[in-house]
C-alpha cells in the first residue's frame, strides 16, 4: 500500500519538486508484525534531516498511524519519502510550499528473512586506493543557501592538516548556519586525521 498525504493512491504530480530536484529527504525502516523497529531512533534522525533541509517535520503521531497502516503482517520494510512539495519550474522554492508525505509498505524481501539461509562471503580486497590529497565538500540546504566548504587535507603516514573555508557568497544564509556547517566539517575533519593515522 502506498499513502500520499495520508490517502492512498499510486501516483504523484509530476511537478513534486522531490521527482525534479530531489528535494526531500527519505527513510527506510524495518516493520514486524506491523510495528516500526527502533521508531525512536528513526524519527528523531528524520526531524533532525528535515530541520536541517528547513523542510516541515511530520507530526509523529500521524506518521506512526500511516507506518502502521501500511506496514506488513509479518515482517516488512516501509519507506517514508519527504519532499519539498509542488513547485513551479526553477531551483527556488516557494516560501509557502507545503510538503509532500509519502509512505509505503512492503514485504520483507527473501533474502533479509530471518529464516534465509546465510549466503555472504568475504573476501580482501586486493585493489589499492591512492591518498587523497584533498577533498570538496558541497552542502546545501536550500538551493538559495549554499555553502562551499573546502578542506585541503595534507598528510603523510598519520599527520594531517586540514583547514576549513565557507564561502555564503549570494547566499541567506543566517550566521547560525554557517556556524553549524562549519562545526560539521570540522567534525569530518577530525574523522579522517583519525582515519589517516590508523
Amino acid at each position: 500500500m502506498i499513502l500520499v498525504n495520508g490517502q492512498p493512491v499510486e501516483s504523484l504530480d509530476v511537478r513534486d519538486r522531490g521527482l525534479a530536484y530531489g528535494d526531500g529527504v527519505f527513510r527506510t525502516l524495518r516493520t514486524l508484525a506491523g510495528e516500526p523497529l527502533w521508531w525512536r531512533d528513526h524519527i528523531a534522525k528524520l526531524s533532525a534531516d528535515c530541520a536541517a533541509l528547513l523542510l516541515d517535520a511530520p507530526d509523529e503521531t500521524g506518521l506512526l498511524a500511516e507506518v502502521r497502516r501500511v506496514a506488513a503482517a509479518g515482517q516488512g520494510v516501509v519507506k517514508i519519502i519527504l519532499t519539498r512539495g509542488l513547485g513551479a519550474r526553477g531551483y527556488a522554492p516557494s516560501a509557502d510550499q507545503a510538503c509532500t508525505r509519502i509512505v509505503m509498505g512492503a514485504p520483507l524481501p527473501p533474502h533479509a528473512q530471518s529464516d534465509a539461509p546465510v549466503d555472504v562471503q568475504a573476501r580482501w580486497c586486493t585493489l589499492r586506493l591512492a591518498r587523497q590529497t584533498g577533498y570538496v565538500f558541497r552542502a546545501s540546504t536550500r538551493i538559495a543557501e549554499i555553502a562551499s566548504i573546502s578542506m585541503p587535507i595534507i598528510g603523510l603516514a598519520g599527520s594531517a592538516v586540514a583547514a576549513i573555508t565557507i564561502s555564503a557568497a549570494e547566499s541567506r544564509m543566517s550566521p547560525e548556519r554557517r556556524a553549524d556547517i562549519a562545526t560539521a566539517m570540522r567534525e569530518h575533519v577530525d574523522a579522517l586525521q583519525r582515519q589517516l593515522s590508523v
